[in-house]
Formats: structure tokens, sequence, C-alpha cells
């Protein structure tokens, strides 16, 4: 996993709707959260985490946001654009 650094939001509304813990315990669990930020904002949390969904990148280079779509019991990771 070195180096598969990413950014991603979930929104407050995710997180209190008990029909979506499941997906994001699923997905919590295949990656290790580095930082999280409540951004009121966003009316999210940012996270930044390793995970073998993100790309590697290099060393002091800034992480790349994506975005988690759950589908069928399915999770599908996208690059956003930069």
């Amino acid at each position: 996993m070195k180096n598969k650094i990413g950014k991603f939001l979930v929104s407050n509304e995710m997180l209190r709707n008990k029909g979506t813990h499941k997906n994001i315990m699923k997905l919590m669990g295949r990656m290790i959260i580095v930082r999280a930020e409540q951004r009121f904002d966003k009316n999210a949390i940012e996270y930044i985490a390793m995970s073998d969904y993100f790309n590697e990148i290099a060393e002091g280079e800034k992480a790349r946001n994506y975005q988690f779509v759950f589908a069928n019991g399915d999770i599908r990771c996208e690059a956003l654009a930069l």
C-alpha cells in the first residue's frame, strides 16, 4: 500500500442514515484513516486515507480526490478530475 493515499468525503447525511452504515463500515475496513476533518462548508467529513483503492502518488505530492459508489453490495472507487 506504499503511497496509495487519497482524499474523499462522506456526507453527514450518510453517517446519520443507518441504512448506509454497512457500506461505510465495509469501505472503512479496507483503509487506514490518517486524517478526518468535519467540513461544515460541504456538510461532510473529509477523510485522507491509505488504501489499495487509490492510485500511488509520489512523495510530497498532494492526495487526489476520489468518490465511492455503492451498488449491489459492491464498492467502486472513482478518481475525480484534478
